[in-house]
Formats: C-alpha cells, sequence, structure tokens
C-alpha cells in the first residue's frame, strides 16, 4: 500500500518531480511477508519526456531510525521500468534491519530477534522492476541473536565438538558478499566470528521457498575437553587442524525459521588431506591397529 504527496513540474521537455512515498507492508520477494516497520521515501527526480528517462538526484529511504541513500537512473521505455541503482548506508541499527528482513523472504526462528549492533551496506539494484537483482555486501558488528542459542542448535555436532551453549548467540562480526534475486538468495565470502563457538567461513544459499544449502567450516577456538574433533585431530592425518584451532566443516540446511546443522564429514576429510598433504613432514603414520582401538574407544565413548 503506497501513500504519496509531492509536486511534479514540466515544461514539454523535461519533467521534475519530488516528494515523499510511504510504503505498507512492503514486500520486495515472492516469498516474503510485511516489514514489521513503515519505509518512506524522500526522492527528487529529473525526468526527460521523449527519451523517457531519469535520474534519481535525490534517494532517501527510512525506517525506524535508520537512513539509506539511493541515486542512480531509470528507464521507461520498455515493459517495465528498468533501473540501475546504488544504496548505501553506514551504522545502521540492527533492530531496524531486523524489521525488513520478512520483505526479503528472511524469517528469523521463533522467538529469535536481534538486539544492538550495527551493519553497513553497499549495494547496487539493477534491472526491470519486476525482476531486480541486487548485489553488494554487509557488514555487521557486535550483535546479538537473542532466543537462539547458536551452540546448542548446532547438537548434531556437540559431540564432535564439546562446545558448550549460553541463552544467546553473540555475534561478534558478520560479513558477506550477496546477490538477491527472485529465485533467492546467494551468500558468497561469509564470514561470521562467534566468540563462544570460533570464526565460520564458507557460502550458501537461502532459495525463494527460505530452504537453506550453505557449505560451511568452523575453526573452533574454545572446545570443550574431550572433543571427539580435538582427539581425531590429533591422533589421525585426514582431520583437519589449522594454526588458529581445529577445523570442523558442516552444513547449513533447513530454513531460515528452522535451520539444521549437519556435519559435512566428506568436507572434513578433504579439509584434513588438504592440511597433511601442505605440510606432509607432519603427518604421523599409525598402526591400524592403535586407530581400530582409538576409534572404538571413542565412538563408545560418545554413543550416549
Amino acid at each position: 500500500m503506497l501513500d504519496y504527496t509531492g509536486t511534479l513540474k514540466s515544461d514539454g521537455k523535461n519533467a521534475h518531480s519530488e516528494g515523499v512515498v510511504k510504503a505498507d507492508k512492503l514486500r520486495l520477494m515472492p516469498n516474503g511477508g510485511p516489514p514489521k516497520s513503515l519505509v518512506t521515501v524522500d526522492y527528487a527526480s529529473e525526468y526527460n519526456l521523449a527519451q523517457q528517462a531519469g535520474i534519481l538526484s535525490r534517494g532517501e529511504i527510512h525506517t525506524g531510525k535508520s537512513t539509506v541513500h539511493l541515486s542512480g537512473n531509470y528507464n521507461m521505455q520498455g515493459p517495465s521500468t528498468v533501473v540501475h541503482l546504488k544504496l548505501n548506508g553506514s551504522s545502521l541499527p540492527m533492530g531496524d534491519i531486523q524489521g525488513l528482513l520478512p520483505a526479503v523472504g528472511v524469517v528469523l526462528p521463533p522467538g529469535a530477534g536481534l538486539q544492538g549492533g550495527t551493519a553497513d551496506t553497499n549495494l547496487a539494484i539493477e534491472g526491470a522492476l519486476d525482476r531486480l537483482v541486487t548485489t553488494g555486501n554487509v557488514n555487521v558488528s557486535n550483535t546479538h541473536l537473542t532466543g537462539f542459542d547458536l551452540a546448542s542448535k548446532m547438537s548434531s555436532l556437540s559431540f564432535l565438538t564439546g562446545v558448550k551453549g549460553g541463552s544467546d548467540t553473540s555475534i561478534q562480526t558478520l560479513s558477506s558478499n550477496l546477490r538477491i534475486a527472485p529465485e533467492g538468495i546467494r551468500a558468497d565470502n561469509l564470514r561470521i566470528v562467534v566468540p563462544s563457538i570460533g570464526t565460520m567461513t564458507g557460502r550458501g544459499t537461502i532459495g525463494a521457498n527460505t530452504a537453506l544449502n550453505f557449505h560451511m567450516v568452523a575453526v573452533l577456538s574454545n572446545t570443550g575437553q574431550g572433543n571427539m574433533i580435538g582427539e581425531l585431530a590429533s591422533n589421525l592425518p585426514f582431520v583437519g587442524k589449522s594454526a588458529n584451532g581445529e577445523n570442523l566443516p558442516f552444513r547449513i540446511q533447513g530454513t531460515t525459521s528452522s535451520p539444521v546443522f549437519v556435519p559435512d564429514m566428506g568436507g572434513m576429510v578433504t579439509s584434513g588431506l588438504s592440511s597433511s598433504i601442505q605440510a606432509p613432514q607432519q603427518m604421523k603414520q599409525p598402526n591400524p591397529k592403535d586407530l581400530t582401538d582409538m576409534l572404538g574407544g571413542l565412538w563408545e565413548k560418545k554413543k550416549r
């Protein structure tokens, strides 16, 4: 639902328009839902009537206490308006960002929310209005994911890591390159620093139906005593270990509202083999019987 207040002046060749557009229940993705707050656009535009093209000379998008800046040009000659726009925002409160997530098809798990912290973003918006493609980067600093304990949700990994959870998840840093299109969201060069777990890197997609498909590697920094990854890393050459901690490849599946974390055993072996190849002098040549005894003991100890 749109409300518009503005002015339009034309000399028959060029038109100048400026005003305020208020958008309620804005949905930017087919699977999206209404944002939690009103979106207001304060703009000014110069439009050439013969060329059916214009320039956005001023664009400010307001939601909550946040303002992002929009600039660029557009063309209305074809069946759908085509835009080439840039969107920039800095130190945006995460509470305002959370309010807009449903509009792009991202629904947080029940009871979860973002508290504190800020985001910086630099995006390019290209294409026809009915099939826009948005690309760029986003950087989040010092926020808390309340009502969602990431460590405990990674329950299928806890027997491997020994990581202990808490009531909330503190996110020190989250950064990624994004591509947002009608078919979904793609995140590349994803990096998340969670002090209670370590540093997670990887890439993946959020489908138009909110389905998750992420391949990640966690460099564990504070694993508990007796964790399986630590014991394997110290005894087997094919389990990865970096200078900063133990490597745990894993996948994120399910949906944004109900994510599922599972070990990536294939990735674990591949990562370990790569580490061993790069540093062959550190490889051990274990006795097969010792390996059998060790693995048997680990599984017996951890199976409950």
